[in-house]
């Protein structure tokens, strides 16, 4: 008997696939095997994603137009890749782009491949890496507040700034907030530039997250984070529609945070108040 094999073919950026995560540890339970179509820029944190699965596989391409006939691909190629496969694509890889409202952002990929949204929170699972864990052990007893700031779509991609910090440390994956003279510097040093799945040790345990619409958001949202004080920030689009009674977790099934939205959506530079969030 033939293999049974899913193609997943969704949108491509590192937090469309975080979101995906659901959806393609479900299909595995239908298929033998799942192939999941990823970008050349992404591959190291997608093979630490699914490194707990021998059958979901990659397939890597440097561009949409390789694979999805929407962006170029042709469908004599787009056929002989994924022959004797079940595809299940969504998102801008559809033929007419998806569609819909951006603020469904999240919910309406699981809606394009007819799966209910439960599934995004309750097959949710990422190795639990001893990287994560040694990064973690570097802060000992520090209370401390994780900060992602950037977006690659933002402008000099950052997307909020903080005023009024305090002395608690702050802990950025994507710069260090320090001068080189502060008593910080050479720890928040540490944190930054990991594959992503090595900060969650350090997410789970801060005493605040503040998080722009991004691959860490989309990763935080579905981890048993310790702290009710978790926000969010928006460039385009609510997010806050997963939190709503139609989509929100079982939390008898899944234990997770809600995270608050700091403003309405807007492109501008954001400033936070980091003393009102106390």
């Amino acid at each position: 008997m033939s293999n049974k094999i899913a193609f997943h073919i969704a949108d491509m950026g590192l937090g469309d696939h975080i979101c995906q995560i659901g959806a393609v540890r479900y299909l595995r339970t239908l298929y033998d095997k799942v192939i999941v179509a990823g970008l050349k820029n992404n591959e190291n944190n997608l093979k630490d994603i699914y490194s707990d699965d021998k059958n979901i596989e990659l397939y890597i391409i440097e561009a949409s137009k390789d694979l999805v006939p929407r962006y170029g691909c042709s469908h004599e190629k787009f056929n002989a890749i994924t022959k004797n496969t079940t595809v299940y694509m969504t998102g801008c890889q559809l033929p007419k782009g998806g569609g819909g409202p951006r603020n469904y952002i999240i919910v309406k990929p699981y809606e394009w491949l007819n799966l209910d949204f439960s599934i995004f929170w309750e097959y949710f699972s990422v190795p639990h890496k001893p990287e994560s864990i040694d990064l973690f052990k570097n802060l000992k007893d520090l209370k401390y507040i994780f900060v992602h700031d950037h977006a690659i779509a933002a402008v000099n991609g950052t997307v909020f700034t903080l005023e009024n910090i305090t002395d608690e440390l702050l802990i950025n994956p994507c710069r260090n907030m320090y001068t080189k003279d502060h008593k910080y510097f050479d720890l928040a040093e540490k944190f930054i530039n990991k594959p992503i799945l090595d900060y969650i040790d350090t997410i789970i345990n801060s005493s605040m997250l503040i998080l722009s619409d991004s691959a860490f958001l989309a990763l935080s949202i579905n981890l048993e984070i310790k702290t009710d004080k978790c926000y969010h920030t928006s460039r385009y689009h609510f997010s806050d529609h997963i939190w709503s009674s139609k989509n929100i977790f079982n939390s008898s099934k899944v234990k997770r945070k809600k995270f608050t939205l700091l403003h309405k959506p807007q492109v501008e530079m954001i400033f936070i108040d980091i003393n009102k969030l106390y």
